[in-house]
């Protein structure tokens, strides 16, 4: 879980952050929003690593740790998609004629449809019906 919180996602939200705004021609949405979502990625994200190790030999109030770090990982996670197709405000019409723009903006959707899987499988009774089928 660290090498993708750490190595790979930052990288891949930087491209988000600076190709979106370009190809748009628009401002990033919100700056702000586009600091708490990397700060709060960067602190929490390596928490939420034991929510693949449900119902192992861990001890369960580190089980409980992952699961409730990925939970809180939902929400600057969606922040950050969110500021990302917002950065399109105005510019929708866009779409029709880049492919690259519809490229980035179905990475961003993408993007959300995963970071929503990720805490809803770390849910203790999700995980047990899900991860090992």
């Amino acid at each position: 879980h660290n090498a993708v919180g750490f190595f790979l996602t930052p990288g891949f939200l930087g491209m988000m952050y600076y190709f979106v705004p370009k190809k748009a021609d628009r401002p990033i949405y919100s700056s702000r929003l586009s600091v708490v979502h990397f700060w709060a990625l960067i602190f929490t994200y390596m928490w939420a690593g034991p929510h693949h190790l449900h119902y192992t030999a861990l001890p369960d109030w580190t089980q409980s740790i992952g699961m409730l770090f990925s939970l809180i990982l939902l929400a600057p996670s969606w922040g950050g998609m969110i500021n990302g197709i917002l950065t399109l405000s105005g510019a929708w019409h866009k779409l029709r004629t880049d492919p690259i723009l519809k490229f980035l903006i179905t990475s961003l959707s993408f993007y959300g449809m995963s970071t929503f899987e990720g805490p809803m499988i770390s849910i203790k009774s999700v995980n047990a019906l899900s991860h090992y089928t």
